[in-house]
């Protein structure tokens, strides 16, 4: 079951630049991403927290990842929205009955176990569904 939504992805092109500028434009500090919190390698990013909801700001350090290939097709903004469920694996299951179809099989990451619905399959939308580490 979806609980949440646990935040809001935006790709960029330039990581340094954008992040100075929704710093100082939302005056929030940001909270540094480690490489290894990302699902798929190459990827910086940064969240900037509003209440339990982040704003992430995603660069890539690659020509070759989804992020960078976002930007390049379809340019700078919203990539993803990420929602935390209670059982990802029953959720999935659920989800697929309704049409949902996914890029990746669930995966474990340091915050638990993610999926990603494709876009197509939800008009446009890429979510990322977490379930968080007990």
């Amino acid at each position: 079951m979806i609980r949440k939504v646990y935040g809001i992805n935006v790709a960029v092109k330039d990581f340094k630049s954008a992040l100075e500028r929704f710093v100082h434009v939302l005056n929030v500090k940001p909270k540094f991403f480690k490489e290894t919190d990302f699902a798929f390698p190459n990827l910086i990013g940064a969240q900037l927290f509003f209440d339990d909801v982040a704003i992430n700001v995603i660069g890539s350090k690659s020509e070759k990842t989804a992020i960078a290939k976002f930007v390049n097709s379809r340019g700078e903004g919203v990539f993803l929205v990420s929602l935390l469920v209670d059982d990802i694996e029953n959720d999935v299951i659920e989800m697929k009955t309704k049409g949902v179809n996914f890029v990746t099989e669930i995966k474990e990451v340091p915050l638990g176990k993610v999926i990603f619905s494709h876009p197509k399959s939800m008009h446009g939308v890429q979510f990322e569904f977490l379930q968080l580490k007990r």
